[in-house]
This record gives C-alpha cells, sequence and structure tokens, in this order.
C-alpha cells in the first residue's frame, strides 16, 4: 500500500520523480530518481541509502525536497535486505560494497547525474553500508554517514547488551534483522547453521577501515546515541585521511538528538548541504 500510494503521488511531481531498476547479479533493484527541473543539464547527485528497515520510499521523506532547492539530484535504493527484496531472495551480507557498485555504475551512465560531483549519503545501518562502498570506489566523491558504523559488531553488540528474546521490542527487532538477513530464529539445526555462517561471513568481511576513505566524509550522530556510537563517531573522524572531513553531533538543544536525527530532519539536511555545496565547489576549483 505505501509503494503504491507513492508511486501514484510520484507522478503527480513536478518533474515526475522517475522510477529507476539497477541491474544487480542477474536481478534489478528497484528505486527512484528525482530532479530539480526538465532542463537535461548534468547536475551534482546525491544518493541515499537506508537502514535495516527502510525501503526506497521511506528515504525520500530523509533529504525530501532538501537537495532539489540546492541544485541538487537525488536517488534511492533498495539494496539487498531492504524494501521487499528478501522475499526475492535478496538478503543482507557482508559484502554490501557490491551491490553499491551497481548503483554507481547505474550513475556513471545516467546522462543528468555529474560524475565528478556524486555523494552518496548512508543512515543508521547505511553508514555501514557506505563506508564498505567508501573504502574500495574513488567514484564516491564525497560521503555521508549518519552515524557512522564500520564495525556492525562493536556496534549493535553493545547497543543490544542486556536485551534478549523475552524483551517484546527486541524480539520484533531479532525477528526483523533476522528476515532480512535470509535467517530464521529456532533451534532447528540447519538454521542455527546459517546463522553461525552469517555471524562468520560478518566478522571476516564485514568491517570497513576508516583510513582506507579517499574521499571527503561528513559524520553524523545525536547525542542520544548509544555512547559507543559516538565513541565511534569520534574515532572515526580521527582515522579519515581527507582534510575536508567533519563530524557534528546534533544536541538536544539542537531539537535534533536522536537517532538519524528525525526529531528534527531539517537540521542535518542543512549541515548535509552546506558541507556538499563546500565541498565541491572546492573540486571546481582545484580541476583545470
Amino acid at each position: 500500500k505505501m509503494r503504491s500510494c507513492f508511486r501514484e503521488a510520484a507522478a503527480s511531481f513536478a518533474p515526475p520523480i522517475e522510477q529507476i531498476e539497477v541491474p544487480f547479479e542477474g536481478e534489478l533493484l528497484p528505486g527512484y530518481f528525482w530532479k530539480p527541473d526538465e532542463s537535461g543539464q548534468r547536475r551534482p547527485t546525491l544518493i541515499v541509502i537506508g537502514g535495516i528497515e527502510t525501503f526506497a520510499e521511506d528515504c525520500y521523506f530523509m533529504t525530501g525536497t532538501s537537495g532539489l532547492h540546492r541544485g541538487y539530484n537525488a536517488m534511492t535504493l533498495d539494496l539487498p535486505g531492504q524494501g521487499v527484496n528478501p522475499e526475492r531472495g535478496l538478503f543482507f551480507g557482508a559484502r554490501m560494497e557490491s551491490p553499491i557498485r551497481a548503483v554507481l555504475d547505474y550513475a556513471a551512465h545516467h546522462p543528468e547525474i555529474d560524475a565528478h560531483r556524486l555523494a552518496l549519503f548512508g543512515f543508521s545501518w547505511g553508514g555501514h553500508i557506505v563506508f564498505k562502498g567508501g573504502q574500495l570506489d574513488r567514484r564516491i566523491k564525497a560521503l555521508i554517514a549518519n552515524p557512522p558504523m564500520p564495525n556492525v559488531f562493536r556496534a549493535v553488540l553493545a547497543q543490544q547488551k542486556g536485551r534478549d528474546r523475552s524483551d517484546p521490542i527486541a524480539r520484533i527487532v531479532f525477528e526483523q534483522i533476522a528476515w532480512r538477513m535470509g535467517l530464521k530464529i529456532s533451534l532447528n539445526v540447519n538454521d542455527i547453521a546459517r546463522r553461525a555462517a552469517k555471524a562468520y561471513d560478518y566478522l571476516a568481511h564485514g568491517r570497513a577501515d576508516p583510513r582506507k576513505i579517499a574521499c571527503p566524509t561528513l559524520c553524523l550522530a545525536g547525542e542520544g546515541e548509544a555512547p559507543i556510537t559516538l565513541k565511534i563517531a569520534r574515532e572515526c573522524i580521527e582515522h579519515l585521511p581527507h582534510p575536508m572531513k567533519k563530524l557534528r553531533i546534533f544536541t538536544q538543544e539542537d531539537g535534533s538528538e536522536a537517532h538519524c536525527q528525525v526529531d528534527n530532519l531539517a537540521l542535518p539536511n542543512r549541515v548535509m548541504f552546506d558541507w556538499l555545496d563546500k565541498v565541491f565547489s572546492s573540486r571546481e576549483r582545484q580541476q583545470p
């Protein structure tokens, strides 16, 4: 119902929000592309990557038209594990840099995207996904993580400490994550083996190294996040090598201290696009 309503509304925007499909390993990842006008000119573009329970449709509301008013295109996708992709057998995995690569391949051939001004924004679990992509692909010219999460085990396990399936909220969270990972929470031997294999895959391949991210990077977090999240954000900014790096922790006084600043989305959007304007204007000055 949400998808049907969004697509009906998308056709009424001026210009219309376009439905897109990104080829990935024989499948198609659904998403959307929206732009400021019908001029056809190449523009800076923000690719929005959601979290573990998000849909391409609700990713729109994280940025809304903030970028359009600043002359940016925006694009959002359902990667494996997101949207209803688990029903199609596409699940979250440790090597999420692979679908990111497919998204960048698509963007590279889009006639209205300026490949020299391409930014990647990930929120919640997406803060991990974009770090995975950012350390390997130099086509990303600016990276935004809200919050940065190079090691999902370190962040998630610390946040879940003290919770178990007797907590009704935790049970819903665990079951949602398991479904999106292609797993089942049960005592069945095969299910246990699959969970163990997934855990090993993340331990072996699920970490990103901030020191390998060569592009300008903006790290965002709310002070209402778990203490481990704020600690990781501060560590990341120390290790990121590019001089145009920035850390912004939103406070209760800002009215934007919640996870991903969902209590005041206008503020992080202004911070993001102010920073992107500086990054891309600096890049233009450096080009011959």
